[in-house]
């Protein structure tokens, strides 16, 4: 299958989504692995605070959120 979501377009879909939890959002990277980007940000103010976002480079939804 084609990759059809980009890695722009991951890491906006992923920013879209942590905005609605965490205010301060910086990324730190993206990595397509077959089929799935994991996108890495940073949201924490004063300490680091990681998160992974997975989205599906085909159809671009969420796939899973962790810490």
């Amino acid at each position: 299958m084609t990759i059809i979501v980009d890695a722009p377009k991951a890491i906006e879909i992923a920013k879209e989504f942590l905005e609605k939890f965490h205010d301060t959002i910086n990324l730190e990277s993206a990595n397509l692995d077959g089929e799935v980007w994991t996108i890495v940000f940073d949201v924490g103010f004063l300490t680091e605070q990681i998160k992974k976002v997975k989205v599906d480079a085909n159809t671009g939804k969420i796939l899973g959120y962790a810490k």
